[in-house]
């Protein structure tokens, strides 16, 4: 290709000066120089700060591997930002060097680099204190900063990081950068040869070097996505890209992912030919197909006591409510308060996971059980679906309610959960107005006061000849970590080992125990309260998490359910039982409590087969959990569908350890993707 330009090359070299074009390429070089060390010097960083190098140094081949991967990745950036300058750049091959373009060309390309490496800064700082927080680069939760309650989580970031601090650092960066652009600008170059041909051949190169840079691989296909999971080492995957790449394909896969109804892209995704493979794989069974949506659904067991006396159902959704925080408890680290009194008389399954890792995220992955959201904010808002939660029990005739110490407006669910058959929802100002004395965080009301207004909720609607089915959120066990003045912690004294593995602040660490305490605490007040009660004969109590609280803790991959575990907390009360079989060791995640709870409850009810009935008698069911609908767990390892890396469980250790016969985890692969595709095709089938 290079050929046919050559010639038209040689005669403008021919007639025109190429010092002022070769002066400003050499520019453009070590401008690339410099930002590939900006990128260089937060990758050092987040190796340093974050990595564990006596898990690291088994690893080296791969930590090395992922160094020069990054390079590659950096390349990329730096060249695709430096693009526009070279088209700027590009005329003064044809134009003499004294014109007036050759002056206004060199201030719009000092201008725009500046602004480019200000901005790459400003990104690579965001994105090493959101993966400080999140354990993870940037990804859709980072976008909650904008649909969340803004304010609040503007306030958590004033709390938690060192802004002023950051600001000073960040503006020292880039007043250094703008004194580099602005000495390396003023530089001119020569070009030491002086024949056409080398001339020729320098342009003919500098375009390749570009060429390659912008692909990044010499390869069929160009470095992209696939290419950011180089080894089985989750860490030196997740330092091998950068921050502007993980924010480019957030915005990607933010649009490609647009919730739409169509089925195409799932069975791409899962790797499906048509959707009733899916299905057969799922069920496991000789299902006709011919109503694939009826073949997702299925049926409790007729139960004429269940008929006569219809529990109570308290479903309460706990902020950050993580497994790891639960084995840190003690007498001196006591972050149970009441609730470890309570937990005696409640089933705890400990092998248990979100089905997501954001608020947003897992409440509508149990509320619709949609892999696909937030629905409550796109075209599809308005629209009932039959995969909600509360249909089965609005249908038997229950008061269906949504609680939360929250904002109503959050992420309008308010709106939405009325649309999802909640027959009514209350936030912080209602509860404000029917609790005497209730006081408010940055993001709501207290969770006592939460749980103070679900108790005469039962009551209220127990009295009116009603069941109450109450659908619950907290928000206290969240940054910036404020709890009532009124409250007195138990103690937390936080142990010199495991404070070595803390990586922020003993005081934040502190404050994050301390308000972990609070939320369990006052959950156990209101366990106890319903047990102790005349409601405590017919309410069925179910707790989870919405994700593990990820700001102290670093995990490797040994620890999968550290990193994601949350706790499924039961109280059942000893009629509603029956037979069931009680085996808390089993692995389950948020797609089995409603199965679960509808067959603690309800008699001939047609529900959603999201999951498992964890209590359930039948020996021959497939126990697993699923997280984030790519991540499957079960008593035999874990395994994940986009990268197809494979770990087996120790339950001696609680670790997961890469498979040494990774084939026995065919099935919970086999199953993960089949689950999460099913819920997935169900729920776009209701949208259309």
């Amino acid at each position: 290709m290079f050929h046919i330009f050559t010639p038209l090359i040689s005669i403008f070299l021919r007639v025109m000066s190429f010092n002022t074009f070769y002066s400003k390429t050499v520019s453009l070089f070590k401008f690339y120089i410099l930002a590939l060390l900006v990128f260089f010097f937060f990758r050092i960083s987040q190796l340093i700060y974050f990595g564990n190098f006596n898990d690291l140094q088994p690893d080296i081949h791969s930590l090395l591997k992922g160094i020069w991967y990054g390079f590659r990745f950096d390349t990329l950036v730096t060249c695709y930002l430096l693009f526009p300058a070279l088209i700027i750049i590009l005329p003064l091959l044809f134009l003499k060097q004294e014109s007036r373009y050759t002056k206004v060309s060199g201030k719009i390309i000092s201008a725009y680099i500046i602004t480019c490496l200000s901005i790459i800064v400003f990104i690579l700082i965001i994105d090493f204190n959101y993966y400080k927080f999140f354990h993870t680069h940037f990804d859709n939760m980072f976008f909650g900063i904008f649909e969340d309650d803004t304010k609040a989580v503007l306030v958590s970031v004033w709390t938690d990081y060192p802004v002023i601090l950051i600001l000073i650092i960040l503006t020292l960066a880039l007043l250094f950068l703008r004194w580099q652009v602005r000495r390396i600008m003023k530089n001119q170059y020569v070009f030491p040869f002086k024949n056409l041909i080398t001339k020729t051949f320098y342009v003919v190169l500098l375009f390749a070097l570009f060429t390659l840079g912008i692909r990044g691989s010499l390869g069929t296909f160009p470095l992209g996505k696939d290419d950011m999971i180089i080894c089985d080492n989750g860490f030196i995957n997740d330092i091998t890209p950068n921050g502007i790449f993980y924010l480019k394909e957030t915005i990607v896969d933010r649009k490609r992912y647009k919730i739409d109804n169509s089925i195409e892209p799932i069975l791409k995704k899962y790797h499906f030919p048509t959707s009733k493979e899916a299905i057969k794989m799922y069920l496991n069974d000789s299902c006709s197909l011919t109503d694939p949506l009826n073949c997702l659904e299925t049926l409790t067991p007729t139960d004429t006591f269940l008929e006569n006396n219809p529990p109570n159902i308290v479903f309460i959704l706990m902020e950050s409510l993580g497994t790891h925080y639960l084995t840190l408890h003690s007498q001196q680290l006591n972050l149970l308060g009441e609730l470890e009194e309570q937990l005696k008389y409640c089933f705890v399954f400990k092998n248990f996971y979100p089905c997501a890792n954001g608020t947003i995220l897992s409440f509508e992955g149990i509320l619709i059980n949609s892999p696909s959201t937030p629905v409550s904010q796109s075209q599809y808002s308005n629209v009932p679906l039959k995969s909600s939660i509360a249909l089965p029990y609005q249908k038997a005739g229950y008061k269906t309610s949504y609680l939360t110490g929250g904002k109503l407006g959050w992420r309008r669910m308010g709106i939405y959960t009325l649309n999802q058959y909640i027959n009514e929802a209350e936030g912080n100002t209602e509860i404000s107005q029917k609790v005497m004395g209730a006081g408010e965080s940055t993001w709501g009301v207290y969770d006592e006061f939460l749980f103070e207004r679900i108790y005469s909720k039962l009551e209220e609607t127990n009295k009116a000849g009603n069941p109450a089915f109450i659908f619950a959120l907290t928000v206290t066990n969240h940054t910036p970590y404020e709890l009532p003045g009124s409250y007195k912690p138990y103690p937390v004294s936080i142990p010199k080992d495991l404070l070595k593995k803390i990586k922020t602040t003993e005081d934040i660490a502190k404050k994050s125990f301390e308000a972990y305490q609070y939320s369990n605490n006052y959950l156990g007040e209101l366990i106890r309260k319903i047990r102790e009660s005349d409601l405590g004969k017919n309410t069925i109590i179910a707790v989870t998490g919405d994700h593990n609280c990820r700001q102290l803790f670093e995990y490797n991959d040994k620890e999968i359910n550290f990193h994601y575990g949350v706790p499924l907390i039961l109280y059942v009360p000893e009629k509603y039982l029956k037979k069931s079989k009680i085996d808390t060791t089993r692995f389950g995640s948020h797609k089995d409590i409603f199965p679960t709870l509808y067959n603690l409850s309800l008699s001939s009810a047609k529900y959603v087969k999201s999951g498992n009935n964890l209590l359930s008698n039948d020996t021959s069911i497939h126990f697993y959990g699923i997280n984030n609908y790519d991540l499957g767990i079960d008593k035999n390892g874990a395994v994940f569908v986009g990268s197809n890396l494979r770990y087996d469980w120790d339950p001696k250790t609680n670790w997961f350890v890469p498979s040494e016969n990774p084939d026995k985890l065919n099935a919970l692969y086999d199953q993960t993707r089949a689950q999460s595709f099913c819920m997935d095709y169900y729920v776009r089938s209701l949208l259309k």
